[in-house]
């Protein structure tokens, strides 16, 4: 089985006009914008360089995150029967098991300054129970697509020890 088998790619989830509000909501939220951690407040700017909000930190964002999980809980639904439908073994991820969201962050990408390298979630014993990712892109980028997703699994696969 590859890693492509596991990559979907849901083209327009979020709602353009929730895109804006979301956008807007973080751009009202500058007093709490940081520079984005490698973990536990640890800066590294080789790693990435990035404008970073906890949006689940910020009261202007209660409403908009309850839809968010809603919209998680919807596409987990919809990844695990497509990859189902796709011949993936039905053991391949723990579905059963109740969903636990981390906290919502947003990251703002400024052309030709800003990077996220690839890498690897994993800080300890809990962030490594982690078994799927969902990215929300709130505008248009330049390659969203499941060869860009790819990209970065191969350096996972690198790194992980089957």
């Amino acid at each position: 089985m590859e890693l492509e088998n596991f990559v979907r790619v849901y083209n327009n989830a979020v709602p353009e006009d929730v895109c804006k509000h979301i956008i807007d909501l973080f751009e009202d939220c500058g007093d709490h914008h940081t520079m984005s951690e490698i973990g536990q407040g640890e800066m590294d700017s080789g790693y990435r360089s990035a404008l970073e909000l906890n949006c689940s930190k910020q009261e202007k964002f209660r409403d908009i995150l309850d839809s968010m999980n809603l919209l998680a809980v919807n596409m987990r639904s919809q990844y695990f029967t497509d990859i189902k439908e796709s011949g993936v073994p039905a053991l391949a991820f723990p579905a059963d098991e109740p969903l636990r969201l981390e906290e919502w962050r947003m990251h703002r990408y400024d052309d030709n300054s800003s990077f996220y390298k690839p890498h690897v979630d994993c800080h300890d014993e809990k962030s490594s129970k982690r078994y799927l990712a969902l990215l929300f892109y709130m505008n248009d980028v330049q390659r969203r697509d499941s060869q860009t997703i790819l990209n970065l699994f191969s350096v996972i696969q690198k790194k992980v020890d089957y």
